[in-house]
């Protein structure tokens, strides 16, 4: 693939990685089942894959406000690395999570 000089091109780089890397992103019975978690805001997906010891654990805002909220992570608390920054993380059973006008956050273990 040609990636050329597109503004994006280290985001898409990234996740095409994660997606090879990463067990619970595989395709079909090879990777993990989504789970959606529920959050007290429609405006904000939060989503988790899991396969074996391979966690990705998704928060989107999908709206053009910022949000502050409370997200229920029972069975999901841990140390995470943040996707992008690549700094460990603690996530507690519930976690507070703020996120800016259509940002989003991507942690994986």
């Amino acid at each position: 693939m040609d990636w050329g000089n597109f503004p994006k091109q280290d985001f898409y780089k990234g996740l095409i990685r994660l997606k090879k890397e990463n067990k619970a992103l595989f395709n079909g019975e090879h990777g993990g089942n989504i789970k959606f978690i529920n959050v007290k805001n429609d405006n904000v997906l939060v989503f988790l894959r899991e396969k074996e010891d391979n966690r990705v654990l998704v928060f989107a805002n999908l709206s053009d406000k910022e949000v502050n909220l409370e997200v229920p992570l029972d069975g999901y608390a841990g140390k995470y690395k943040d996707f992008y920054s690549n700094e460990t993380v603690k996530l507690m059973k519930n976690q507070t999570v703020k996120l800016s006008a259509w940002g989003y956050v991507i942690y994986v273990k």
